[in-house]
């Protein structure tokens, strides 16, 4: 039930911000469900994947998924996934809460600062989707975030879909790689699939209810949010550390 509370509220967060709920969701797991990080980040997959199957589905009945995209980018990315869901398996707790840190302050910075993509009409440019996708499938494997805050905008800037789409699009590509972290973590013990599950549940519902509030904000304010509340997270794990 507890897990069920703190996945809603997280939904909640999510279904109001936007894009970024699985990089809050290794915090939230880690300090309000007492997990430790090699079990949140292998926990926090089974929530991407099954919050995301959920977005999927919605975004594919508006015809918001170009499917030939997503598999393209996911393909890069899936192997990189494997990988990294085998090295946070070696890494230390402590090694993988440093780098959980610099992930969330260098996504509010870009979140703050960085450029908003725009569509493009220029060929695909696979020396740049390649390594896109790579990094985005480790991060996904090893710190068990799904990495729509990168994917978003290499489908818009580098393939050239529309924010809509690429949204849709998004999902396929954060299912692929969650699964693949997960099947570098089999065997190894670090998933708690029930806390998983119920909080991929509360978190569902929760975005489902707040997501209805966003187009009544101002998204320059809502991008403020959620880059202020990523960088509250890292100063909490901080403190947790110390």
């Amino acid at each position: 039930m507890i897990a069920l509370g703190v996945g809603l509220l997280v939904g909640l967060l999510v279904g109001l911000l936007g894009v970024g709920g699985s990089i809050v969701t290794v915090p939230a797991l880690m300090l309000l469900l007492g997990l430790t990080a090699t079990q949140a980040t292998g926990t926090s997959l089974v929530v991407v994947a099954i919050v995301s199957l959920a977005g999927l589905v919605v975004h594919a009945r508006h015809e918001r998924v170009d499917w030939r995209s997503g598999l393209g980018f996911a393909a890069t990315g899936v192997p990189a996934a494997v990988v990294g869901g085998y090295l946070s398996v070696l890494l230390s707790d402590l090694v993988l809460t440093l780098v959980l840190i610099v992930l969330l302050v260098g996504t509010a910075a870009w979140s703050w600062w960085g450029p908003t993509p725009a569509p493009t009409q220029a060929p695909v440019s696979w020396r740049r989707v390649v390594p896109a996708g790579t990094g985005v499938g480790l991060l996904t494997g090893m710190l068990g975030v799904g990495g729509g805050f990168v994917v978003i905008p290499g489908l818009v800037g580098l393939i050239g879909l529309s924010l809509p789409v690429a949204v849709g699009t998004s999902q396929v590509v954060l299912i692929a790689n969650a699964l693949a972290g997960l099947a570098g973590r089999v065997g190894a013990g670090t998933v708690a699939w029930a806390v998983g599950s119920a909080f991929a549940a509360g978190g569902a519902v929760g975005a489902v209810v707040s997501s209805r509030l966003v187009g009544r904000i101002e998204p320059r304010r809502l991008t403020s949010l959620f880059a202020a509340v990523l960088v509250l997270v890292a100063v909490a794990l901080v403190v947790d550390l110390l």
